[in-house]
């Protein structure tokens, strides 16, 4: 019971990592790439100013895989975009919805 609380805690405490610790998981699973770490996904997030990469919004963003992980894609640095639930929702495992090119402000 106090393991179980004190799991609780450290979850609520560090979201990011758990997010990317999920990732690990599926990719692990997949038998793909799984090299991203929390830091890099917050500068992910930076770099998008906390937006869709798809839609442009502003909202806690998922991670999204560019390529998925079941078509081969891994959890790297370069095949990850912040994306919103309904945009990653969509998505599936097709081709991604065209991007909002935030990073470079066009």
């Amino acid at each position: 019971d106090k393991r179980r609380e004190s799991s609780r805690k450290w979850r609520h405490a560090h979201p990011e990592q758990v997010r990317v610790n999920t990732q690990y998981r599926r990719s692990r699973e997949a038998g793909v790439a799984n090299t991203l770490t929390a830091s890099q996904w917050v500068a992910i997030c930076a770099a998008y100013k906390g937006r869709c990469a798809y839609c442009g919004k502003k909202v806690k963003p998922t991670i999204d895989h560019v390529r998925p992980i079941s078509k081969g894609g891994g959890t790297i640095a370069f095949n990850i975009v912040p994306a919103c639930r309904p945009c990653n929702s969509v998505k599936h495992d097709g081709p991604p919805p065209k991007p909002v090119n935030l990073v470079l402000g066009i």
